[in-house]
C-alpha cells in the first residue's frame, strides 16, 4: 500500500486539518478537523507495473458517486529527465522547455500547471480544468506557442482539442524545465507583457503543491512537489508588465500570505486564490469563473469581485502594490475599455505588439537586452 507521506518533515499527506469544515456536525470531543483521505495504491508483491486492485462500486446506500478518471492514456513520466531540462522525452516533439522572446515584440505569456499524486488522485475533472482555462486564454489572443502547461504524468492532454498546443504540453514532473521556464520569461526585459499563472494541483497545508508521485514509492521528494517559495523566487523582480496568478487549489490562501510578506520583490503580481490558507478548493468554482469570464469588457478586479459572494470557500485577491491590478488578463487598461471594439482591442493589446524601433535604439545605447 502506498504511503503517501512529505520525505522532508514526515507529514502525512492523507490528514488535511483546518480551523473549521463546512457543513460538519461538531463531535462530542469538540475537535473540530477535517480528514481527506486518497484512494491507496493497492497491488500484488510481485506486479511491478503496480495495478491497482481496489474496485470502486456504484450505488451502496449513501455513499459518493465513483471518481470518473482520465481517459487519456499518455504517460511520459518515466521517460522524462526529471533532474535536468536536457534530455529529450520519449517522443521526438517532447524537447526542453524553450521561451522565446523575439526582438521588436512583447507578448503575453501563460503557464498552466495541474500536477497530481498517481492516476488514482488525478481525474478527468482536473484535465478539464486545463483545457477550460487553455481556450479561454486563445479566445482571448495567447498564442498557442506562448502557453506553456504541465500537466500530471502526461505531455498529450492538449492533443484532443489542439494538436499545435500539444506541442508545448509537458509532465508537470518536468520540475526544473517549468521552473527554468517561469524564471527565464520573468527575467527577459521587453519580452513579457502579460504573465498568467494556473494553478491547479493537490497541495499539503503550507501550500506546496504536488506535481506527481514519479517513482510511486509514496514519498513526497523536493523533485516532486512545489513550493509556495520557489514559485515567489522565480517570479521575484519580474520583468512582466503584470503577472496574474490563478491559484484554484485547497490552501491557496498561503500564496496570498507569502506575497503579502515578500518585501517589494513582487510589486507586478496579483494572485487570486480559492480560498484562505485554511480552505478547500470546492470541485472547479474558481476555475470555472476564470474560464467563463468576459474579459474583454472586464478587468481582474471586476472579475474578482463579481465571484466574491458565490463561491463556497473564501476567494483571495492579493496584491504586493495596492492598486496595481487596473488591467484586462491580456493588459488592456481598465479606463479604455468602453472606447475598444473587439477588434481594437486584438490590435492593439492581445497576443504580441511590436515595440517602436525608438525603444530599441534607447536599449542598445544603454547596453541592450539583458
Amino acid at each position: 500500500m502506498n504511503d503517501l507521506r512529505a520525505k522532508d518533515n514526515r507529514d502525512c499527506l492523507q490528514l488535511a486539518e483546518k480551523e473549521r469544515c463546512r457543513n460538519r456536525l461538531r463531535t462530542r470531543s469538540n475537535h473540530r478537523q477535517c480528514d481527506i483521505n486518497f484512494i491507496p495504491l493497492v497491488y500484488e508483491a510481485d506486479d511491478e507495473t503496480k495495478q491497482q486492485q481496489l474496485i470502486c462500486r456504484e450505488g451502496i446506500g449513501a455513499f459518493g458517486r465513483c471518481p470518473e478518471y482520465r481517459s487519456d492514456q499518455g504517460n511520459y513520466t518515466l521517460h522524462c529527465e526529471l533532474q535536468a531540462n536536457t534530455r529529450r522525452c520519449n517522443e521526438p516533439r517532447r524537447q526542453q522547455v524553450r521561451a522565446r522572446c523575439k526582438f521588436y515584440e512583447i507578448c503575453d505569456q501563460a503557464v498552466l500547471i495541474s500536477g497530481g499524486w498517481n492516476r488514482h488522485t488525478n481525474v478527468q475533472r482536473h484535465a478539464d480544468n486545463i483545457k477550460s482555462i487553455y481556450n479561454m486564454l486563445r479566445l482571448n489572443g495567447f498564442k498557442k506557442s506562448h502557453i506553456k502547461t504541465f500537466f500530471a504524468d502526461s505531455g498529450d492532454i492538449l492533443d484532443d482539442i489542439d494538436k499545435d498546443g500539444g506541442k508545448h504540453t509537458y509532465p508537470a514532473t518536468n520540475k526544473y524545465g517549468l521552473r527554468n521556464h517561469i524564471s527565464t520569461l520573468c527575467r527577459t526585459s521587453d519580452c513579457v507583457d502579460s504573465f498568467f499563472i494556473y494553478l491547479n494541483s493537490p497541495a499539503l497545508t503550507d501550500g506546496t503543491s504536488l506535481l506527481w508521485d514519479r517513482n510511486q514509492d509514496g514519498w513526497a521528494t523536493t523533485d516532486e512537489v512545489y513550493t509556495t517559495d520557489e514559485l515567489m523566487e522565480d517570479l521575484s523582480d519580474c520583468t512582466a508588465k503584470q503577472v496574474y496568478v490563478v491559484a484554484d487549489q485547497s490552501f491557496s490562501g498561503r500564496l496570498a500570505e507569502a506575497l503579502q510578506n515578500s518585501e517589494s520583490l513582487h510589486p507586478k503580481v496579483t494572485v487570486f486564490t480559492s480560498g484562505s490558507k485554511h480552505d478547500y478548493s470546492w470541485a472547479s468554482e474558481l476555475t470555472n469563473e476564470w474560464a467563463r469570464a468576459n474579459h474583454t469588457d472586464y478587468c481582474v478586479t471586476t472579475i474578482y469581485e463579481s465571484y466574491q459572494e458565490r463561491l463556497t470557500s473564501n476567494p483571495l485577491m492579493s496584491e504586493e502594490v495596492s492598486g496595481f491590478t487596473n488591467t484586462t488578463i491580456f493588459g488592456a487598461p481598465c479606463d479604455r475599455l468602453e472606447f475598444y471594439e473587439r477588434q481594437d482591442l486584438k490590435n492593439a493589446y492581445m497576443g504580441c505588439q511590436n515595440l517602436p524601433a525608438w525603444h530599441w535604439w534607447g536599449r542598445h545605447k544603454r547596453g541592450g537586452r539583458k
